[in-house]
């Protein structure tokens, strides 16, 4: 049995090509060998009833944080739990990579293609149909990341802060956040750790008031600024579809092909989540 796992720092979601399962995320500099272990112990012990360790003939892990500089101490990690799996130099049988040829092989498969991902953070890459040919190194939501969820958030709470945000949107917003006066906004955001995913929880807020101006334009001046970016950096043609991953560009999908459709760009898929790409195959 193959299998496969996609994962951030958060969660990990796997599949056997029927069934999609959830556990703690598991990230090689975020978690020890000891942890990543009793992760797959609960796992394993959870899902008894469908999964059995020693029917797993193959692993597929594609994580962030899964560079080459941390693929073996993963490879090896794993060997430690899946006790029955060969692991061979000329085929692998536990493949640790990069979340990003993890997506692409969702989108695509073996199709050549461009793809994009648009969730707390913001990235895209090129794809050979076997390997990820150029990508981006992310600058983070401070100094880029635009579109995603996290500089959204930034947006939304600056103009919050700055006092900008219209009148009945601030109003919206302070009955939905009562405790976030101007402190504890400012502390989650400079003295508490992972201010990125803090600022990308207010998305929600995006959704809940889609039709507002303020929310419709941020959106698409976000994707757009987006785009601008990766069509010059990638020279890409408007005969080019670009397919999507990720929690925004799966529920603002509307917004995202509104922006490329003003730029002459097409969208082609689009998964709220890589490892649906991986079912049924």
């Amino acid at each position: 049995m193959n299998l496969i796992a996609d994962s951030g720092g958060t969660k990990t979601l796997w599949t056997d090509g029927k069934n999609i399962f959830s556990t703690n995320g598991i990230h090689p500099y975020f978690h020890s060998e000891t942890e990543i272990l009793q992760i797959l112990k609960d796992f394993f012990q959870k899902e008894k009833d469908i999964l059995n360790v020693n029917d797993i003939t193959k692993i597929q892990f594609y994580g962030a944080g899964c560079g080459i500089e941390t693929q073996d101490f993963m490879q090896n990690t794993f060997s430690k739990f899946f006790k029955n799996i060969i692991i061979s130099k000329n085929i692998p049988q536990i493949e640790i990579q990069p979340d990003t040829l993890g997506v692409a092989r969702a989108l695509l498969g073996n199709d050549a293609g461009i793809v994009g991902i648009l969730g707390t953070g913001a990235n895209m890459c090129v794809y050979d149909g076997t390997n990820i040919t150029s990508h981006d190194t992310s600058t983070g939501f401070i100094l880029g990341d635009e579109g995603s969820g996290a500089f959204l958030g930034k947006i939304l709470i600056a103009d919050f802060l700055k006092e900008t945000l219209p009148r009945d949107l601030k109003e919206i917003f302070i009955k939905k956040y009562p405790d976030m006066d101007r402190k504890n906004l400012l502390d989650n955001i400079y003295k508490k750790p992972q201010a990125n995913k803090f600022l990308a929880s207010f998305a929600l807020f995006f959704g809940e008031n889609i039709t507002h101006f303020y929310i419709q334009n941020t959106l698409e001046n976000s994707f757009s600024s987006f785009l601008k970016y990766y069509q010059k950096k990638y020279d890409i043609s408007p005969h080019t579809p670009l397919h999507f991953v990720g929690s925004i560009a799966f529920y603002f999908q509307n917004n995202l092909k509104k922006s490329a459709k003003n730029m002459y760009l097409s969208i082609g898929n689009v998964l709220q989540n890589p490892i649906e790409g991986f079912l049924n195959r």
